[in-house]
């Protein structure tokens, strides 16, 4: 069934998603700022890594509608509202105001893996409305500074094996596993996506304030004893607090993760694995979600203090940048 879709925020995320829910038979409005409608509506460029990764083959998305204000989302019933944005960006929408100008009861789909994103988004919604998955792919900004891409787009990759997870009221979130499935995006029904995301974003902000720490450069961090060490101390504290905070088990295996010789290896692997120039991609995109990885440690932080779990390391790493 066709459903009428909006999606919240069209970066490299939200342009992915468009472009598979519109090859799904589904109608796609993208709400942006009142800046980028210009530029949009000229139509987006992607480049699908997948099936093109020496980013040869452009493929232009026009294929969707534009609104910049909570007067345009008045105007139509949508089925799906997609959350396509950043943790900061989000706690700093006007859902209140947004909220009053909805008709009906649109599923909303939660996309960001923070605990305190979802309480936040709780305030304004009911918890059978939202349905929460968790990014698993990886996109960006083409050409990255080691590329040559002409014309320039958005790059992007679907792991094989990392479908996306949803939960949620089962009627909402199969429904929203269709639209994706039915546009060529893996999709899986998940128990409880915010628990599955729990650990992983844990490893992935801790790691990447240490990478930062160590200028983006793979092989500075990697020879970094000292860091890395500190490193392994800091996830044990933060998984201990969450499981401690939300009373789950931390997924066998994944503590291993974080051993410095595990570190040294990822480091080593990845980029002769990815499909991409990993460690340029890296220091490009969390660059710009810098502040919300400074959140989710900062929230860390203030969840070990309130559950009384030590955190002297996770302290002294929240103050390397």
């Amino acid at each position: 069934m066709k459903q009428n879709i909006l999606i919240i925020g069209a970066g490299a995320v939200g342009l992915v998603y468009g472009r598979h829910l519109a090859m799904g038979g589904h109608q796609v409005t993208f709400y942006v700022r009142d800046k980028y409608v210009a530029e949009m509506s000229k139509g987006s460029v992607l480049y699908h890594i997948n099936k093109d990764k020496s980013l040869k083959k452009p493929i232009h998305f026009k294929d969707y509608a534009l609104i910049s204000s909570f007067e345009e989302v008045g105007k139509t019933k949508w089925d799906q509202i997609y959350l396509c944005i950043s943790s900061t960006a989000l706690q700093s929408f006007d859902f209140a105001k947004f909220k009053s100008h909805l008709l009906g009861e649109p599923t909303i789909v939660m996309l960001q893996p923070s605990p305190q994103d979802y309480q936040f988004l709780i305030k304004y919604f009911p918890v059978e409305q939202i349905v929460e998955g968790m990014i698993t792919l990886i996109s960006y900004a083409t050409p990255l500074a080691t590329e040559t891409v002409d014309p320039p787009g958005t790059a992007y990759w679907l792991p094989p094996l990392a479908p996306t997870p949803f939960s949620g009221e089962t009627k909402r979130r199969d429904k929203v596993i269709k639209a994706f499935q039915s546009g060529g995006l893996r999709s899986s029904a998940d128990k409880n996506v915010q628990h599955q995301a729990l650990f992983p974003t844990a490893f992935l902000t801790t790691f990447l304030t240490a990478l930062e720490a160590n200028n983006w450069k793979f092989n500075q961090l990697s020879k970094n004893t000292g860091i890395l060490q500190q490193l392994q101390k800091v996830v044990n504290e933060v998984f201990k607090t969450l499981e401690t905070k939300y009373q789950v088990k931390k997924p066998f295996g994944i503590g291993v993760l974080s051993t410095p010789i595990v570190v040294k290896l990822l480091l080593k692997l990845a980029p002769i694995v990815m499909p991409m120039d990993i460690e340029t991609y890296f220091e490009y995109h969390f660059k710009k979600v810098n502040d919300q990885t400074k959140l989710y440690m900062k929230n860390y932080e203030l969840a070990a203090k309130e559950v009384g779990v030590a955190h002297k390391n996770l302290e002294v790493f929240n103050q390397l940048n």
